[in-house]
């Protein structure tokens, strides 16, 4: 064969190569490339120029990419944009497509948040809320057979008392100008009364005093203690139940303690005395508006008795007092209550 009728080898037809990029790359373009380099091998050129053409390795176009993929009739679903950060990987999938729900479908309806009241009463016995509101009792002294002068102002104090607890469903009775025997019957009254329907039990009274919490019947004087809180610690029935007494009086001039006594007494449980002023003091009335301590319970009854316990009454009682006498008269509280009682829980039993 003559050397002008040599065969020359056929050119190679290259197919270009599809190169998947890298899901995750610190740096997708130079990876892509490089990938690019390892897989696509470096082709020399043929010995003659003239009649096989040089091939160099290229990067896949996307034309060529979507023709091969086309020919294939295989069709990849575009993959998730990746955000790629210098110092960390980030991954970004596809929002979710909003859920809608037809009238077919069920539709779930949450229960609207507990209200303050609500939670509230949760921190009560269940068993209490059924209970009806509290029976109260006023001991009122206005006239006295050692004296001439009245305690004016004091029919103000029942007037508003009245008024006040009246709005909070409760029993109120009132006791007027009674007698040292009165008080005792009154006393033995409510040992044996049965208060088992009831949320509490409360007492209220009105007089002249003096030091020891010793009271002015209108003929003689009596012990707050023994006349009027060791009956009714007797009374089974109110055992576990609050026992409120509101004491507007003097307590005399300061004697000192007294000596322990030995006597024994029943349970002091839930015993809550709210006495007017502190022990050697004087406790004031005006003569026609009855007195600060019973205008600022009343006060604060009315407007914050629905919600609040009477022991967050007792310290908005105090700051009135204080601020209506200018620091004369400072009551005080004596208690063994600590649980928590509110005249609003009570209303509607």
């Amino acid at each position: 064969m003559s050397e002008n009728n040599k065969e020359f080898p056929k050119p190679i037809k290259l197919i270009p190569m599809l190169i998947p990029k890298p899901r995750y790359s610190h740096n997708s373009a130079d990876a892509t490339t490089t990938a690019a380099q390892k897989l696509i091998p470096t082709l020399r050129p043929m010995s003659n120029q003239s009649d096989a053409q040089a091939y160099i390795p290229l990067e896949p176009s996307t034309s060529s990419t979507n023709a091969i993929l086309n020919e294939s009739l295989v069709h990849l679903p575009q993959e998730p944009a990746t955000n790629v950060n210098q110092n960390e990987i980030q991954v970004h999938l596809p929002q979710e497509p909003p859920i809608n729900v037809n009238q077919n479908e069920t539709q779930i309806h949450l229960p609207p948040e507990p209200s303050e009241s609500f939670t509230a009463s949760l921190l009560t016995n269940p068993n209490e809320k059924r209970l009806k509101p509290a029976n109260v009792y006023i001991l009122n002294h206005v006239k006295f057979d050692d004296r001439d002068e009245e305690r004016e102002g004091s029919d103000k104090d029942v007037e508003k008392l009245t008024k006040t607890f009246k709005k909070f469903k409760c029993n109120v009775e009132e006791i007027r100008n009674a007698t040292l025997e009165t008080v005792q019957i009154t006393a033995s009254r409510l040992e044996r009364e049965n208060f088992e329907e009831h949320s509490a039990l409360v007492i209220v009274i009105l007089s002249h005093g003096t030091h020891n919490d010793m009271i002015s019947a209108r003929d003689k004087t009596y012990s707050l203690q023994e006349h009027i809180i060791l009956p009714i610690l007797k009374n089974p029935t109110l055992s576990k139940k609050p026992k409120l007494i509101f004491v507007q009086a003097c307590k005399g001039g300061f004697v000192g303690f007294q000596p322990d006594s030995t006597s024994v007494h029943p349970n002091a449980n839930e015993v809550f005395v709210f006495y007017s002023t502190f022990e050697g003091y004087l406790s004031w009335r005006h003569h026609k508006e009855g007195s600060p301590f019973i205008h600022a319970l009343c006060k604060s009854l009315k407007e914050d008795g629905d919600t609040k316990d009477i022991n967050v009454i007792s310290k908005r009682v105090i700051d009135m007092v204080k601020n209506d006498t200018k620091g004369k008269q400072v009551p005080y509280v004596s208690k063994t209550l600590y649980k928590e009682y509110i005249f609003g829980h009570y209303m509607e039993n």
